[in-house]
């Protein structure tokens, strides 16, 4: 199989010997030149929604293992009259503040180059870590 691609960035993939069914101008490229059109590298602002949408996840699932909606709903508890409610909304408010804060910080010091952009899992080892008081 060999590649191509074409003058609008268009990859063609084409046995050898039937090259001259290809539009005219393509060129031959390379199966790692294909990887980088097809699968381009996130953008900067797209890493940045992917983490925040994770850290929104990674805390409504937490919220999740004592059955409140997300940490919205289970933060809503922190003035509840029943003790035990009160207590998961003030320490969901607290790892939810933490949380953020710590996300942002990395975020903005990625964004302001002070350092590159870390994985996924370098970048949650970094974030609070989410298990309740017992």
């Amino acid at each position: 199989m060999k590649y191509f691609k074409d003058i609008n960035n268009r990859v063609h993939a084409i046995e050898e010997g039937f090259e001259y069914l290809l539009p005219v101008g393509c060129v031959e490229i390379t199966k790692d030149e294909v990887d980088s059109i097809t699968n381009p590298p996130k953008t900067p602002e797209e890493i940045l929604v992917e983490f925040v949408t994770k850290i929104q996840d990674r805390l409504d699932t937490f919220a999740r293992t004592r059955s409140y909606d997300g940490i919205l709903s289970a933060c809503t508890y922190a003035t509840s009259t029943n003790p035990r409610f009160a207590s998961d909304g003030q320490y969901c408010m607290q790892v939810r503040d933490a949380t953020w804060a710590k996300g942002y910080e990395v975020l903005n010091a990625v964004q302001s180059g002070q350092r590159g952009i870390p994985t996924w899992e370098e970048f949650e080892a970094e974030l609070p870590v989410l298990q309740w008081p017992m």
